[in-house]
């Protein structure tokens, strides 16, 4: 007889999986948004397609996190799908209905309106399969009994999925942080360079 999960790790089983699923339906939202927003790219560096190269890896890699819970069948695995596929569509939806107006002509915005049509489909797509798969058989009223083995490494798989979904964001915000600190230190040090030499011209003059 497989020994079964003591009680006593239940709690932080559904709680670590919980908070998994919550993360992930996070880095959803954010890249969802990011995504879909409709912004004027007129003026930036090559229609500003390398920032948008970034946002949709974020996004892919938000759907595969998705995906990875409902394999490992989590807890909290199928209200985070339905929540990424909700979240999606109505973003979508909201700015296809709410677009921004161009009244000049000059402005050029992305996502254009076909895009946030697609997204949108691909949000309903998305809701068919998780409806294919968690509602179209009625779910067993008595679960079987969680097996050590199998929650030990549902545990670790989930320990593992929170730790690159919470540090990759850390590692992001720092990168952009020291990305922004470098041209303050490069004026600063060149400023004192430049004081430093002209200190020492005018000692030699006199």
């Amino acid at each position: 007889m497989p020994r079964l999960l003591p009680p006593s790790w239940l709690r932080p089983y559904y709680a670590l999986s919980g908070l998994t699923a919550a993360m992930i339906v996070a880095h959803c939202v954010y890249f969802c948004w990011e995504l879909l927003t409709p912004r004027d790219i007129g003026g930036t560096l090559f229609g500003g397609s390398i920032g948008f190269i970034w946002i949709a890896m974020g996004w892919a890699l938000a759907c595969l996190g998705l995906m990875l819970l409902a394999l490992l069948r989590l807890p909290g695995a199928r209200l985070a799908w339905f929540a990424g596929g909700l979240v999606q569509l109505c973003i979508s939806l909201g700015w296809r209905l709410n677009f921004p107006d161009d009244f000049d002509g000059n402005l050029l915005y992305s996502p254009p309106p076909k895009s946030l049509e697609l997204a949108m489909w691909l949000a309903i797509g998305w809701l068919g399969i998780g409806w294919f798969f968690y509602c179209r058989k009625p779910a067993p009223r008595q679960r079987p009994p969680l097996t050590r083995r199998k929650g030990l490494l549902q545990m670790i798989a989930a320990g593992v999925l929170l730790i690159y979904f919470l540090g990759l964001p850390l590692l992001v915000l720092q990168v952009r942080l020291t990305r922004d600190d470098k041209p303050l230190r490069q004026v600063s040090l060149g400023v004192g360079t430049q004081d430093k030499a002209q200190g020492q011209a005018g000692g030699s003059g006199h």
